[in-house]
C-alpha cells in the first residue's frame, strides 16, 4: 500500500512467487496517508491479509491542502462504507452527507478515469504498474542542479493521526506490518525532515519493522534504473523488490 511509489516500485507478481503468498499492489497514485488509511480500513472490512507492506513518502505528514481535495476519489464508495469514510471525509468537509446525497456529485471526480480506462484498458500485473522509460545522464545532472532543499513544511496532526491509525488497524487485526521507503536517485538527507523524523519515531515506539532504502547506494545516480526523478523504471523496481523480499523473509523468520 502507498502512493505511486507503491504502484510503480513493488513488483507484486515477483513477491507472490518468492514469498509463496498471493499478493496485490493496492497503491494509489497521488494519494497521501489519510486516503491510504481509508483504503486499508475498507480492505480489512472485507478480508484479513497476513501481511501489509506500507511504502511511506518522506513528506507524508507534511501539511498539504491538496490531500483533502484528492479524497474525492473515495466519494463513489461513500454510502457502501459510510461508517469508515465519514470520519475521514468530514475532515475536508463537514457537509459530506449532504453533498454525497447527490449521485452525480459522488461520481464527478472519477468520470474522466472511468472513460479513460474503458477506452484504454490497462494490463493488470496484480496491481503493479511498471514504467519503462530511462532517464539520461544529462537529465540527472540538470535536475540535481535545480533541486533539493530540506522540506520546511510543518507536520499536520491529522496526517499523524492517520499514520498512527494505520498501524493500530494492523495491530488490532494481528496482521504483520512492514514499512518501507523507496530508493531515491540522489543522496538526500532526511534527518532534517520533520515528517520523516516523526514517522521513524512512531515506528520505533510501535516496534514496526522499517526498511529505509533512501540511502541504498545501489540506486544512487543510476539513471538507467529510473523512469523519472521520483520513480523507478521496471528494471529498478525489480531490483528494489528483490532486495525488499530478502528483508521481508528475515522479518517473518523472527
Amino acid at each position: 500500500m502507498g502512493s505511486s511509489h507503491s504502484t510503480r516500485h513493488f513488483v507484486s507478481p515477483l513477491m507472490s512467487q518468492e514469498l509463496q503468498k498471493s499478493c496485490y499492489n493496492a497503491g494509489v497514485r497521488g494519494q497521501g496517508i489519510t486516503f491510504i488509511t481509508a483504503i486499508q480500513e475498507i480492505v480489512l472490512a472485507r478480508t484479513k491479509p497476513s501481511l501489509i507492506i506500507l511504502n511511506i513518502d518522506p513528506d507524508f505528514l507534511s501539511y498539504n491542502p491538496l490531500v483533502f481535495d484528492r479524497l474525492s476519489d473515495l466519494h463513489p464508495y461513500y454510502w457502501d462504507h459510510r461508517n469508515i469514510l465519514k470520519p475521514i471525509l468530514s475532515k475536508g468537509s463537514k457537509l459530506i452527507d449532504l453533498k454525497l446525497a447527490l449521485q452525480a456529485y459522488q461520481m464527478n471526480s472519477t468520470i474522466v478515469h472511468i472513460i479513460k480506462y474503458y477506452l484504454f484498458p490497462q494490463e493488470d500485473y496484480e496491481g503493479y504498474m511498471p514504467l519503462f522509460g530511462t532517464m539520461s545522464e544529462s537529465e540527472v545532472t540538470n535536475i540535481r542542479e535545480k533541486i533539493f532543499g530540506v522540506n520546511k513544511a510543518k507536520n499536520d496532526n491529522r496526517f499523524i493521526e492517520s499514520f498512527k491509525k494505520f498501524i493500530l488497524n494492523a495491530k488490532s487485526e494481528e496482521i504483520d506490518l512492514i514499512v518501507v521507503t523507496s530508493p531515491t536517485i540522489f543522496e538526500d538527507d532526511y534527518n532534517q525532515n520533520e515528517s520523516m523524523l516523526v514517522m521513524k519515531h512512531i515506528l520505533n515506539q510501535e516496534g514496526i519493522y522499517f526498511h529505509d532504502f533512501t540511502s541504498d547506494v545501489s540506486f544512487k545516480y543510476k539513471n538507467e534504473l529510473f523512469n523519472d526523478i521520483s520513480h523507478l523504471n521496471d528494471q529498478g523496481a525489480r531490483l528494489f523488490t528483490s532486495k525488499l523480499i530478502l528483508e521481508i523473509k528475515k522479518d517473518l523468520a523472527k
